[in-house]
């Protein structure tokens, strides 16, 4: 018994002795703190992360970034999943972010924001409540501009509408994958789905078609919200979109949003990246989200993307890639019309060996040093070098509409494999519309399209007039500019590819276009071509 009492004493002893070290050590991360809301009329659970230096100084002050979750989340999502804290500390190690304080509130399934009844007024207990206490509590820089929202699926609408609405509380808006419906989504969505997720916020349960379009709706949708900006408030935006490729329904949604705001010049960053609704899309966002968000800290233009996701450098070796020019003397007897600035690489094994090659048919109007380094950037690519050895041939742009006779006198002067599996198309700041059209009449097993000329009404005409077996046989990779000229259009495309299931892959990148960004992007849809000419 003696043996028992003293057992127990020592454990006491031990547990005290862990709990004074505790007070001794103040926390950089505290999980599912309490604060109870009047206006709800409950506890709200908030988990928080302090910078590394906090504890450091009494009187340095810090901006905030109120991380939001997604529907079926809470407050422990973003350090779970998102693995904040190890993050943001790589980034202000590399500097490209400033020490913040990150504040991520549970949200139940609100959307952040007051439901029409006036039951539950969420947005009102983060403006009135959540914020003045974190203020309070913490050392925080107690200005719109040193305040940012970033927020994935639900949070991501939380993230938009709660800077859109409260521009004098928060200085910046980073919606990841934002969960958010256009009208023609919201009238048309079927009445279960609608009713839980909609219904209860914006309208009465139960309404179907344009009824559900109400007033309050209206003041609730970034698409209609938006449209109700002032000039002075687009000037102060400061807005970073993502959303992944393969997502569903948010695909249109997210698009639709972004092309609005391009035809209101509302200024805000756009991406698409590899991906669907995962926190691994949302963990390889946020280097750039927090770089964006630290520069708009700051009062800096954004300092561009810090990685471009999926894309992998590739250091250039010189001395391996051997070149052969083709030019029209040796073909022209097969043709009707005399094609000029035809040029092909071969690569380096081609002479030493009979077998047949893959195929890579590059059309565009590009200078011989600009062939060389796209040759130089193919050929000393690991999955080529190690897996796919091919053969690479640039066509003028106009040539396109001669693909197939260019393919034939090819086939007869290389040894170029049998099967429109191993042939391949990069349309590279072309007409997307003439590239497409001939490749679906085709036997070619992908098109990459890279900053190419398409409008939304030819978009539409090829979704339209082209037949389902053709789509499904080829792979389609859609690469554009965020701030190109014709980037509704290949998002256009996008949209009408995913509503009918037809496989592809579509990318948003940062810049306006040009050789360099193509050329960049070029090593990512290579190895899309590569994977394709091998399935």
């Amino acid at each position: 018994m003696k043996k028992s009492i003293l057992f127990i004493s020592l454990i006491f002893a031990m547990m005290g002795s862990i709990a004074q070290q505790d007070a001794a050590q103040p926390l950089l991360v505290m999980e599912s703190l309490t604060m109870h809301s009047r206006i709800l009329n409950c506890d709200i659970h908030f988990s928080v992360c302090l910078p590394d230096d906090y504890y450091a100084s009494k009187s340095k002050k810090y901006p905030v970034t109120y991380l939001l979750h997604g529907l079926g989340d809470d407050e422990t999502g973003w350090l779970e999943y998102g693995n904040i804290r190890s993050l943001s500390n790589r980034l202000i190690t590399a500097g490209d972010a400033v020490p913040m304080i990150f504040i991520m509130p549970e949200a139940f399934k609100t959307y952040y924001v007051n439901d029409y009844a006036g039951i539950f007024n969420y947005e009102d207990m983060f403006i009135k409540e959540l914020v003045p206490t974190i203020d309070s509590m913490f050392r925080t820089k107690n200005e719109n501009s040193q305040r940012a929202l970033c927020g994935y699926s639900m949070g991501g609408f939380g993230a938009m509408m709660l800077y859109l609405k409260h521009q004098d509380v928060f200085g910046v808006s980073v919606p990841l994958s934002m969960s958010v419906r256009s009208d023609g989504q919201y009238i048309t969505e079927e009445a279960p789905g609608w009713d839980d997720q909609w219904g209860r916020l914006f309208g009465v349960p139960g309404l179907k078609g344009e009824e559900r379009i109400t007033d309050y709706y209206k003041q609730n949708s970034p698409f209609h919200f938006l449209q109700t900006l002032t000039a002075e408030q687009k000037k102060k935006t400061n807005i970073y979109m993502l959303n992944g490729d393969d997502e569903e329904t948010l695909c249109r949604s997210n698009e639709e949003l972004h092309n609005l705001m391009n035809r209101l010049s509302v200024p805000h960053e756009y991406r698409v990246v590899n991906g669907g609704h995962s926190f691994k899309v949302w963990r390889e966002a946020m280097p750039n989200a927090l770089k964006y968000i630290s520069n708009c800290f700051e009062g800096k233009p954004y300092g561009g993307d810090r990685i471009l996701s999926g894309a992998k450098e590739t250091v250039f070796e010189k001395g391996k890639v051997t070149s052969a020019s083709y030019s029209a003397y040796q073909c022209a007897d097969k043709t009707t019309k005399e094609i000029s600035g035809l040029r092909v690489y071969v690569p380096a094994e081609y002479k030493i060996s009979n077998r047949n090659f893959p195929v890579i048919i590059i059309t565009s109007k590009l200078e011989q040093d600009q062939q060389e380094k796209i040759a130089q950037m193919i050929y000393t690519n690991p999955m080529v070098v190690d897996n796919c050895p091919l053969i690479l041939a640039f066509i003028p742009g106009e040539g396109i509409e001669k693909l197939p006779e260019i393919y034939d006198l090819l086939k007869d002067d290389l040894r170029i494999r049998d099967g429109y599996k191993y042939r391949s198309l990069i349309s590279l700041n072309g007409n997307g519309f003439n590239a497409l059209k001939q490749l679906l009449s085709s036997p070619f097993n992908t098109i990459v399209m890279c900053d190419n000329t398409i409008t939304p009404q030819e978009a539409e005409s090829i979704a339209m007039t082209a037949d389902n077996e053709s789509f499904n046989r080829l792979r389609i990779f859609i690469d554009t500019p965020a701030k190109g000229k014709f980037a509704e259009g290949n998002g256009t495309l996008h949209m009408l590819l995913r509503d009918n299931d037809h496989s592809h892959e579509y990318r948003v990148r940062e810049g306006e276009g040009g050789f360099e960004w193509m050329n960049h992007g070029l090593k990512e849809s290579l190895e899309y071509i590569i994977v394709n000419f091998h399935r």
